[in-house]
């Protein structure tokens, strides 16, 4: 593969594209997931649904500043990994063994 026609700004409009599909569709099925599978109230999924806008844009700002302040690229990417897997699983858990 060449530099020449590899990377650049076609892959930077390609990595931009997905982040922005990925913040759509969650935003477009939290409302569903958050109200079926987990069980929550209307008002308590609302919520959690006008908090994701918020969370969404702040969390890269304040992991480019753990990264760049104190853990480093490598050990941010691997704990940005754990806590992903972590929560993902917890996530799966609650809505197999929902809580009464």
């Amino acid at each position: 593969m060449h530099r020449a026609v590899s990377g650049g700004w076609r892959s930077a409009l390609f990595v931009c594209d997905c982040g922005q599909l990925a913040y759509f569709d969650v935003s477009a099925n939290l409302i569903t997931y958050l109200t079926g599978p987990l069980g929550h109230s209307n008002a308590v999924a609302a919520s959690a649904v006008n908090a994701w806008p918020g969370t969404a844009c702040l969390m890269p700002v304040l992991g480019a500043f753990v990264a760049d302040s104190w853990l480093g690229c490598y050990s941010s990417i691997i704990l940005a990994c754990t806590l992903y897997v972590l929560i993902a699983f917890g996530e799966e858990h609650d809505a197999i063994n929902p809580r009464t």
